[in-house]
């Protein structure tokens, strides 16, 4: 801040000095002017782009990290997207490979085409082993791990950090280590042991935060959460906004989620569910309503937690994501009663769904009758409204930064 404020200075020395303050703002989680200050460089990167080829890139791979952590995640997943599939000369540019593992970070808090992840995670180590200038391999072959262990992909998770680890300086071999820890601690939960692996991101947490590294610190706090253990980080992730100055969408998301799952506040939980959703973060919005319907279990309230459980599978299109979370309840419907609610829900009548599922509108009106029992309902706008799979529309559905 200091250097940008000097007067004459030069296009090189300001943009570097531009991306280097990004990138501390957005590692820190002080994301309050943001926005602000990179669009003011971002004329800059574009004057320079001639020279400097990496100029504008290096620019908005930060501002898509940010859209993540400022709850914009679907914009951050399509501006990836934009970057892979509309250039022509892969050899340009950051490369194929950096785009595809910053889109695996943003999928990894979305539930949608798990198998799709070992595709992307596929080219995005093959990209960053051909086309790689900004030294990202190491890093990247780790967000795409992450996104593997989030998609119940252990033995692909471990193969996608294994091929990045190695390589890269001393500032990566520590991020590295960092992630290396949370991606142990998900082994260890996914094989049935969610609370040691508790305790084990609890530690990287804490360790990530000191070392400067928020961002992967909040993420690995709230994993804890994820696990079912809020009581082992809530603190630490409240203290990373009274003492660390930390902000933004998601890490308020996630102080808010924790104090509810905390306090066994169902109402809470699911009030944290809208608050996932808005952000488009639909892995967190899943387990949220997983983790709601547990406690309904445990109070005895069978068919609320039925609604809920049916929520979550709504919310991840049908089959509930293989997280600790989920995995914990029983599934509320079937494959053909999500998917036809799911048609229902778009707005479809009946005798629409039957003849695009190629069946009688009478078989679809049975399934309804059916998923009418199981959770309570008596007619259509119930439905509607107790399985939304997206809040209503208005300011709350678009988190600021």
């Amino acid at each position: 801040e200091e250097l940008l404020a000097e007067p004459d200075l030069d296009d090189t020395t300001a943009l570097s000095a531009a991306n280097a303050l990004a990138f501390a703002r957005l590692m820190t989680l002080r994301l309050d002017r943001f926005d602000a200050d990179t669009e003011r460089w971002r004329p800059t990167a574009v004057r320079m782009e001639s020279t400097s080829p990496l100029a504008v890139e290096q620019l908005d791979l930060v501002t898509v990290i940010a859209r993540v952590a400022q709850g914009r995640i679907d914009e951050a997943i399509e501006r990836c997207r934009d970057r892979r599939t509309g250039r022509t000369d892969r050899s340009w540019g950051a490369g194929d490979g950096t785009w595809a593992a910053v889109e695996m970070f943003g999928r990894s808090f979305r539930t949608d085409d798990p198998e799709g992840l070992v595709d992307l995670a596929n080219r995005a180590a093959v990209g960053l082993g051909s086309v790689d200038p900004l030294g990202f391999r190491p890093v990247g072959s780790g967000l795409c791990a992450l996104a593997l262990a989030n998609g119940g992909k252990m033995a692909q998770a471990r193969e996608a950090f294994a091929a990045g680890a190695a390589a890269g300086g001393e500032g990566d071999r520590r991020s590295s280590s960092l992630i290396r820890a949370r991606l142990d601690a998900w082994g260890v939960a996914l094989d049935g042991d969610p609370r040691t692996a508790a305790s084990t991101v609890a530690a990287a947490g804490r360790r990530a935060v000191e070392l400067g590294h928020v961002l992967w610190g909040a993420l690995a706090l709230f994993d804890a959460v994820r696990f079912g253990a809020p009581e082992r980080t809530r603190a630490d992730l409240h203290r990373l906004q009274t003492n660390e100055g930390a902000g933004g969408a998601m890490l308020h998301a996630m102080c808010t989620h924790a104090d509810a799952l905390a306090q066994g506040d169902v109402d809470a939980i699911l009030d944290a569910v809208d608050i996932w959703l808005g952000q488009g973060a639909t892995m967190f919005a899943a387990e949220a309503a997983c983790q709601s319907a547990e406690l309904l279990v445990d109070s005895g309230e069978l068919d609320a937690a039925a609604r809920a459980t049916a929520r979550a599978q709504i919310i991840a299109s049908g089959s509930l994501p293989p997280t600790p979370a989920c995995s914990r309840v029983q599934t509320a419907l079937t494959a053909r009663q999500c998917e036809i609610v799911l048609e229902l829900l778009r707005g479809r009548t009946a005798r629409d769904v039957a003849a695009s599922l190629s069946v009688s509108a009478r078989t679809v009106e049975n399934h309804v009758a059916t998923v009418y029992r199981k959770l309570g309902f008596s007619n259509r706008e119930e439905l509607t409204s107790g399985l939304r799979a997206a809040p209503e529309p208005g300011p709350a559905g678009r988190p600021g930064s």
